[in-house]
């Protein structure tokens, strides 16, 4: 009968099998199956680093498209590597830290970690898990940065160090510059306009360190045994074009130290004469003295 009625509609055998295939899904209600049937769930792109000042709030941001309905055996977990016993599950909490907390809305893909009051201690790097059939698993990782108060800074540069030196001494100059967003990509050093490097031969070493915290590039050139070729104008020079300068005098001590002799030694031929004139002055009266006492004596 069945077979005459699909003769007599004309439907192709293929689509009568679906129809029957479809209708006996539908009436088993069969859950799992119709999941089976749909994508397979995946992270979205979500912030991999958060920085925040210590006693801020933070938001670890996990977003899992194609979660459907499987979030009802499936749960979004959080936890703090490398510890096992996770902090949130779902919208369980693990912990006794009240401070930790699930943030979903039931329409929405997010499953984020909120931290209330943040510590130093905070920091490091969380992992959002999602658990398959089959015992599979997605993860994907977090890194926050708790920080101290951050410093307020003001893009610029300036410069210091020894403006005088003695000859043999050590030059050191120093060149800060701070950027807008991130610090400079580099500073370069010249001296009276011709390029500094660092050079054993020459006795120049060139250093730098970076704070990402001030935003802030410091350089620093130091000549060790400075010599009268070393006087001039040193001038820092950032990847952004901005340039501060500082001179610096090599003093030849030598010099000053022979002139300091000469007046000592001045100082000594004008004293000498005056203690042999006194000494003079006083044999002379003794002599003077013998003879007239001899000439009594013998008249």
């Amino acid at each position: 009968m069945g077979y005459i009625l699909l003769m007599e509609l004309k439907i192709p055998l293929l689509w009568y099998y679906r129809l029957v295939t479809a209708f006996i899904l539908f009436c088993t209600d069969n859950t799992e199956g119709w999941q089976d049937l749909a994508p397979d769930p995946y992270f979205l792109s979500t912030p991999e680093n958060v920085t925040v000042e210590r006693g801020s709030p933070a938001i670890l941001k996990c977003a899992v498209a194609n979660l459907g309905t499987r979030h009802l055996t499936s749960q979004v977990t959080w936890r703090k590597m490398p510890y096992i016993t996770p902090i949130i599950s779902g919208a369980k909490r693990f912990v006794t830290d009240t401070r930790f907390a699930s943030q979903h809305d039931p329409l929405s893909k997010q499953w984020n970690l909120y931290i209330r009051n943040t510590r130093l201690q905070d920091s490091g790097t969380y992992e959002c898990q999602l658990s398959l059939k089959h015992r599979q698993q997605l993860r994907q990782k977090v890194t926050l940065n708790v920080i101290e108060e951050s410093i307020d800074t003001n893009p610029g540069i300036k410069v210091g160090g020894t403006r005088f030196v003695t000859k043999g001494e050590s030059i050191y100059v120093e060149c800060n510059a701070t950027g807008n967003d991130y610090p400079p990509d580099h500073i370069d050093w010249f001296l009276d306009g011709n390029k500094l490097y660092t050079d054993p031969r020459r006795r120049i070493l060139i250093t730098s360190r970076v704070s990402l915290h001030t935003k802030t590039l410091s350089s620093a050139v130091n000549i060790s045994n400075a010599t009268l070729k070393d006087t001039g104008t040193y001038v820092c020079r950032t990847s952004s074009q901005l340039t501060i300068g500082m001179r610096v005098d090599v003093l030849n001590a030598g010099t000053y130290n022979v002139k300091r002799g000469a007046n000592n030694q001045t100082t000594k031929i004008e004293s000498k004469p005056l203690k042999d004139t006194a000494i003079f002055l006083h044999s002379s009266a003794d002599v003077i003295w013998l003879t007239v006492f001899t000439c009594y004596i013998m008249h």
